[in-house]
């Protein structure tokens, strides 16, 4: 069960890594109204998130993803959820 999880903590590190800095908008938006501070915290959140995907896609070779891509993963329906989350946000 803990390998299980450390595997999934490496594998999504950059998603993780990203929620501190979605918190900390959230904490240091805290005049704004409610509506706008969820949208700056989810933007904040996705905009670390897509840089360090960016470095990752630089620095990434054939042979790791590969290596990536043979880790089972959560599936289609987490995907669809998190998409959604997202639209949810972006509305």
């Amino acid at each position: 069960m803990i390998a299980a999880l450390r595997q999934h903590a490496v594998h999504h590190v950059r998603f993780y890594l990203s929620a501190p800095a979605g918190a900390a908008v959230w904490v240091g938006a805290s005049a704004l109204e409610p509506p706008i501070r969820l949208v700056a915290t989810g933007d904040a959140f996705f905009v670390a998130c897509l840089a360090m995907m960016a470095i990752f896609a630089r620095t990434v070779t054939l042979a790791s993803v590969r290596r990536r891509a043979s880790v089972e993963d959560e599936g289609i329906a987490a995907i669809v959820r998190m998409t959604l989350a997202v639209i949810g946000l972006s509305v």
